[in-house]
């Protein structure tokens, strides 16, 4: 959960320092993946993580716009996601 953590946080940091023309979504491709090893009960894990950026305007026309990031990768068996959202205008 921490490396998704930080790995959200960084794609969303780099997502809010574009000029608002530029803060557009980003799908989830082979491009968009960060492969990690774990240590886990003195196992080596490979752990692989995707993600995309969904961006919305709820509030049309306002100018603001949503900005999603979630991060997912799975954990044996499991599914994970980790979603982190904020805003952007164009001021």
């Amino acid at each position: 959960l921490a490396t998704a953590s930080q790995l959200a946080h960084r794609v969303m940091e780099r997502t809010l320092a574009q000029p608002y023309a530029s803060v557009l979504p980003v799908a989830p491709d082979p491009t968009t993946v960060l492969q990690t090893q774990d240590s886990h009960s003195g196992n080596a894990v490979s752990v692989k993580y995707t993600y995309q950026v969904d961006i919305t305007n709820p509030t049309a026309p306002s100018q603001l716009k949503i900005v999603q990031v979630t991060v997912s990768w799975d954990h044996g068996a499991l599914h994970r996601d980790f979603k982190l959202q904020s805003a952007k205008c164009p001021f």
